[in-house]
């Protein structure tokens, strides 16, 4: 009877090895297709990201928002500026992540594929149009600033370089709660929290200009008068 328990034993595990042997007989040609995969993805993310690095040095980039002051808030984050890598850098990680999704297929992980790709779609493609928008406000935001510290001087107001500070305030303010609104994090809250702060500072300006601009005012519409006289 032992002798008996003994082969039957032996028989399953033997059935078991079997299997297990083919399984991985039959996996490795896919295991092995996957790592081509992955290495081919890894030579076009590459390629493609040191295009794209070089297209955004030729367009000077940087020097633009080093002139918008991005240049020197990176500094302080301990990083140099590089825009034409950082660029070339999301788009290089965005395409390994196609190719290794890929890869997951070949194997047979169709149901990691899908969750995995839902989660990408939905983050990567909205993390780009953030980072658009951030690089659009550093530089519509310091525009901004000299423009009007530039008028206000002009204008013979007081404290120009305050305003010009309180207007790229305002457009990064702005740009930021789009980023926020990207990813849909509370767009209702993050649109009332905007509309007031927008009203704020317009109570603020127009009591500031109420109380102490007075003469102020008055420069001004003596100027935009005698203009059109």
């Amino acid at each position: 009877m032992d002798t008996t328990i003994i082969q039957t034993s032996g028989a399953y595990l033997g059935t078991a090895f079997q299997n297990v042997s083919n399984q991985i007989v039959s996996l490795l040609p896919k295991v092995l297709l996957a790592v081509v995969i992955l290495l081919a993805g890894w030579v076009v993310a590459a390629t493609i990201a040191e295009v794209i690095s070089r297209i955004v040095k030729s367009l000077k980039v940087d020097a633009a928002l080093k002139s918008a002051g991005v240049g020197e808030l990176v500094g302080r984050a301990g990083y140099e500026l590089d825009s034409g890598s950082f660029l070339g850098g999301l788009v290089k990680i965005f395409i390994i992540i196609i190719f290794f999704l890929t890869s997951l297929e070949v194997v047979g992980l169709s149901q990691v594929t899908v969750l995995l790709g839902n989660l990408v779609m939905q983050i990567l493609p909205n993390l780009l149009v953030v980072v658009v928008l951030i690089f659009a406000a550093a530089i519509i935001a310091e525009a901004a600033r000299k423009f009007v510290a530039a008028t206000a001087k002009a204008s013979g107001v007081p404290s120009a370089g305050f305003l010009g500070q309180m207007t790229k305030a305002a457009i990064w303010l702005f740009a930021i709660l789009l980023s926020l609104i990207q990813f849909q994090i509370g767009a209702t809250t993050l649109n009332t929290i905007f509309l007031g702060v927008v009203v704020a500072l317009s109570l603020a300006f127009g009591l500031a200009f109420g109380l102490g601009g007075k003469d102020v005012a008055g420069k001004l519409l003596d100027k935009w008068v005698s203009r059109f006289e």
